[in-house]
């Protein structure tokens, strides 16, 4: 249920949306997303290209702020339900402290509003 990619993300600051999908493109990305609420950008790659195309963007000066091999879920599930949500972030919370746990990934989603909930007083 989980794909890998190489994911890299710019800083946006300073450089137009336009011209870092243009550069990403010519870099050899396979796709490319805007994340307007933080502030970067983001470049997707198959996995044996990430540095390659991570060095090709650092080289046409942009600001390469992380490149990493990660997996994505190919479809997700949305969580609406505290009774669903509380068990499912408690199980997250115990493996992810799990001292021989390196990465957990989850095909989930949750709205911002009932995180908010969720979190202790």
């Amino acid at each position: 249920i989980f794909e890998e990619k190489g994911v890299i993300e710019l800083s946006a600051q300073g450089i137009a949306e336009e011209d870092a999908f243009e550069k990403s493109i010519e870099a050899g990305a396979m796709d490319f997303e805007a994340d307007a609420d933080n502030g970067v950008y983001r470049v997707y790659t198959v996995p044996a290209e990430l540095n390659v195309v991570a060095q090709a963007l650092s080289a046409g000066g942009l600001s390469v702020l992380s490149a990493e091999v990660t997996r994505t879920p190919q479809n997700t599930v949305q969580v609406t339900s505290e009774d669903v949500a509380k068990p499912l972030l408690k199980l997250l919370d115990a493996i992810e402290s799990h001292d021989d746990v390196q990465n957990v990934y989850a095909n989930f989603e949750m709205d911002e509003a009932l995180l908010t909930r969720l979190e202790p007083a």
